[in-house]
């Protein structure tokens, strides 16, 4: 998942392929500016990299904060529930995608 991550920072691409429920491709926003990949980035980074495990007593407190983070970076690309990085963080949200162990 980093390496896709990755590689929607190095293309820095405001809008990227996709594809529909019938197999049809689609573009979605990903970016609203180059700049704003790195802040989303960031909070990723912070996030896999924070050693914190699901079974801590404070860990929906943490992913909560995360995704507050995550919204306040690129504000515009979480209106759509369907772009990007909306479906990403909504992964950390339902635990489908953790912090990396240490």
């Amino acid at each position: 998942m980093t390496q896709v991550l990755l590689c929607a920072w190095v293309r820095a691409a405001r809008r990227c392929p996709g594809w529909a429920g019938d197999g049809g491709q689609q573009y979605g926003l990903v970016n609203s500016s180059v700049a704003a990949p790195q802040k989303v980035l960031e909070v990723w980074e912070a996030f896999s990299c924070s050693g914190r495990s699901d079974t801590e007593d404070d860990y929906e407190d943490f992913v909560e904060d995360v995704i507050g983070q995550a919204r306040q970076s690129d504000p515009s690309v979480f209106e759509d529930e369907e772009a990007w990085w909306s479906r990403v963080f909504e992964e950390v949200e339902l635990g489908v995608l953790v912090p990396e162990d240490e």
